[in-house]
């Protein structure tokens, strides 16, 4: 009995890791750059937590970016009343950014400019 309990305990604890894990994965289609205010065809996949880790990826047109997590999840609102999560993330070559995570779209913030892209 004691065997069964262990079993049982040991197979919802890797269950629960597994899910916490599992990668979050995006598409788009189109784009809009704030600092030229255009919007524009960009074939966008983003994909969080990759392999149960704090990496993002985003492929773009066939173009890999990397970004890493380097804060905890955060939960908001913009000025419209959109709910969001947004975490704060540095780029491959080490440019900081804040990614938010809206119901349909992700916004990358370049920290201390007044400039962003909204996939959608």
């Amino acid at each position: 009995m004691k065997k069964i309990i262990l079993s049982a305990l040991l197979m919802f604890t890797l269950t629960c890791f597994s899910q916490n894990n599992s990668n979050m994965i995006y598409k788009f289609d189109s784009a809009y750059a704030s600092q030229s205010k255009e919007f524009y065809k960009a074939n966008t996949t983003f994909i969080i937590n990759v392999n149960g880790t704090k990496k993002i990826e985003m492929y773009q047109n066939g173009r890999l970016t990397t970004y890493y997590q380097t804060g905890k999840v955060t939960k908001g609102y913009t000025k419209n009343g959109a709910e969001y999560q947004a975490v704060d993330i540095l780029e491959e070559d080490g440019l900081e950014l804040r990614l938010q995570l809206f119901k349909d779209s992700i916004r990358i913030i370049y920290t201390g400019l007044d400039e962003y892209f909204e996939y959608f």
